[in-house]
C-alpha cells in the first residue's frame, strides 16, 4: 500500500514583487528649437525625447519640418495674439515679422496656405514668400 502525501500549497506572491513603473525619459527637450539644435527633430512617438508637448497637431510626431504639418494653416484671421514673447504661441497661428526671420527658423519659402505664410512675405504675389 501506497500513502500519498497532502497536496502541497501553492507558493503565495510576495509584496516585493511589484511591477517596474517606467523609468523617466532619458531624454528631454523643453521645445522644438531645442529637438532641432540637438539633430533630434522630428521626434516620433515613442522615440527617446517624444513628448505631448513637441506635437502640436497630436499626430505622434514632434518638431514635424516647418510646413509639413497636418493641421491647417488657414491664417486668414491674420491677427496674432502673441505678445512678442518668443516661445511656442500655445497652437496660435505662426507669425513672422519679416523674411530674415522665416530664414532664422528655417522655415524659407513658406508657401501660402502654410503656417506663417502672410503676404507682407510675399513680394511678387506667386504664393511663395521668403524665397
Amino acid at each position: 500500500m501506497c500513502i500519498r502525501d497532502s497536496p502541497k500549497p501553492k507558493p503565495k506572491p510576495t509584496a516585493e514583487q511589484k511591477t517596474q513603473t517606467p523609468a523617466k525619459p532619458s531624454v528631454y527637450y523643453e521645445n522644438c528649437d531645442a529637438a532641432r539644435a540637438a539633430g533630434a527633430a522630428p521626434v516620433y512617438r515613442g522615440d527617446p525625447g517624444y513628448a505631448a508637448h513637441l506635437d502640436r497637431d497630436n499626430d505622434g510626431v514632434g518638431c514635424e519640418p516647418y510646413g509639413r504639418s497636418g493641421s491647417s494653416g488657414g491664417s486668414s484671421g491674420g491677427s496674432s495674439s502673441t505678445g512678442g514673447g518668443g516661445g511656442t504661441g500655445g497652437g496660435g497661428s505662426t507669425y513672422y515679422a519679416n523674411c530674415s526671420a522665416v530664414r532664422a527658423a528655417g522655415a524659407a519659402p513658406i508657401h501660402r496656405g502654410e503656417p506663417g505664410y502672410a503676404s507682407h512675405l510675399d513680394r511678387d504675389g506667386d504664393g511663395v514668400a521668403c524665397e
